[in-house]
């Protein structure tokens, strides 16, 4: 007889379950840093809606934290799929995590967003970009709970524009365990557990082919590269922003002689005329 599928369980009715978990407190994050799970009820109905037949969840009690453990599940924080990203990953998005050797949690939520907005890029204009692009323009950032965030090389040009300003209440709150087995075939490079040694993320020496990709990104209309404009589709909580004071702010800086790329300030002159 063929071997029957399991039932898939709604966030809603494991979040009211009575058994038992089998999860176990890794205490990689700091206790005042941890979040407790708090779902609002309009954000598990948005979740069960966009996660419906795609694969198994759990939503965890509020005294199971995000840092714990179970051997075949993985924990996500919804924020990134609240974005518009799903499973499986880009190749962009799964070479940046396979690369940093993390779990998809350990990633702050400006790194959602600046990796949705360079995906979006890359459909829209096809410029190949890749880890290595990704690489060349961020450094890394770790805080002190094993979380990280990729922080703009260059503070005066950042590739994506409006990303730091957002602010993103109750993330912390919301975060769900999906069977691994369940997820599709292309997720082997999602940990179960958080990475804490020996993360690295640096570039090569003088890339030039990440540093052209880079400068095309640079040279595009503002519009494409600033958040949430980026995404050219509307998102929870997050409106399009007009370009016109960014512009404005980019040909402040120019004019100023500080050293801005010479793509970055054709992207001024260019989005000042298309705004």
């Amino acid at each position: 007889m063929p071997k029957k599928k399991p039932k898939q369980a709604s966030l809603k009715t494991m979040a009211n379950s009575s058994e038992k978990s089998e999860w176990a407190p890794t205490n990689i994050l700091d206790p005042r840093d941890n979040g407790k799970q708090n779902w609002k009820d309009d954000r598990i109905a948005e979740a069960m809606t966009l996660f419906k037949d795609k694969f198994n969840l759990v939503l965890p009690s509020s005294d199971e934290l995000a840092d714990w453990y179970r051997d075949g599940w993985i924990y996500f924080y919804f924020y990134p799929f609240s974005i518009g990203l799903m499973l499986p990953y880009s190749d962009l998005i799964k070479g940046v995590i396979t690369a940093l050797h993390v779990s998809p949690g350990q990633l702050m939520p400006s790194n959602w967003r600046t990796l949705a907005c360079l995906d979006a890029i890359e459909t829209k204009h096809k410029l190949g970009i890749n880890v290595d692009v990704v690489k060349y323009s961020y450094s890394l950032k770790k805080f002190s709970n094993c979380r990280f965030s990729l922080v703009n090389k260059d503070k005066n040009n950042p590739l994506i524009l409006n990303n730091e300003t957002v602010n993103d209440r109750g993330w912390k709150g919301e975060y769900f365990y999906a069977e691994k087995s369940t997820l599709g075939d292309d997720v082997d490079n999602l940990l179960e557990k958080w990475n804490v040694d020996g993360i690295k993320f640096e570039a090569k020496e003088d890339d030039v082919g990440a540093r052209k990709i880079t400068e095309k990104i640079m040279s595009l209309h503002v519009a494409d590269r600033v958040w949430p404009n980026c995404l050219n589709r509307s998102i929870r909580n997050a409106s399009a922003i007009d370009t016109s004071e960014l512009t404005a702010s980019m040909k402040k800086t120019a004019s100023k002689g500080d050293v801005v790329p010479p793509s970055a300030t054709t992207a001024a002159k260019g989005a000042s005329s298309r705004t």
